[in-house]
């Protein structure tokens, strides 16, 4: 599945496989639900999870829609292709209207465990108080992405990823990855992922242990609780 070129991509330099974003999706999407909050007088941490009640105004969502309809011309240029946000969770039927085969993933992880990570996280990252949140709130935080997410994506092809499977073991959670999304149409997948994109993420998340577990394959009238969408 392609990205898009390297300079597309928002890497970090602490973590070079934590985030695999696209710069131009984060920044539509932060546009957007900028002018949503600003619109709602919100807090300023809206855009990692929370949305104001308000619309934006029509303009900011036509440069949305123009500026996220090119993002995905230029992505269907490389054949079948994959992009996340966290932000993607909040506005995943805005973009799902524009791709013509979409598939949404679930990425399944505890509740307490996202709240308790991105807790610290922002702890760590922050330091003006805009994202100290409670642990509390950061667990609403995760209901609200997983709400939104599956009513945007009910209904769609889909499938599930424990999260724990994923760090437990990897090289088998992502083979049964591609053969899932092959089952679900997805064309054009290469056998194997590009061998140093696949070097550095097994080094990253280190070897298999021996439990069993993989992906689950979602039928699209089954499809009722999805927190990632992907194309």
């Amino acid at each position: 599945l392609a990205v898009g070129a390297p300079d597309d991509i928002l890497w970090s330099p602490t973590n070079a496989l934590k985030f695999w974003e696209r710069r131009d999706v984060v920044e539509i999407n932060e546009a957007l639900m900028g002018a949503r909050v600003a619109a709602a007088h919100g807090p300023k941490w809206v855009q990692w999870g929370f949305e104001g009640a308000a619309a934006a105004t029509g303009a900011a969502e036509a440069r949305f829609s123009a500026a996220a309809a090119g993002v995905v011309a230029k992505l269907d240029a490389y054949g079948p292709w994959v992009t996340k946000d966290p932000r993607m969770c909040l506005l995943a039927r805005e973009w799902i209207a524009l791709c013509s085969a979409p598939v949404c993933v679930r990425v399944e992880r505890d509740a307490d465990e996202w709240a308790w990570s991105t807790f610290r996280f922002s702890a760590r990252t922050f330091q003006d108080g805009a994202l100290a949140l409670t642990l509390a709130e950061w667990r609403a935080a995760h209901a609200v992405y997983v709400d939104r997410a599956a009513a945007a994506c009910r209904g769609r092809p889909s499938l599930a990823v424990s999260h724990a499977e994923l760090m437990r073991r990897p090289r088998a959670t992502i083979a049964k990855m591609r053969d899932a999304l092959a089952a679900l149409g997805v064309e054009g997948l290469a056998a194997t992922p590009a061998r140093a994109t696949t070097e550095r993420l097994l080094r990253e998340l280190g070897p298999d242990d021996d439990v069993d577990g993989g992906p689950t394959v979602v039928s699209s009238s089954e499809a009722t609780e999805l927190t990632r969408p992907l194309r």
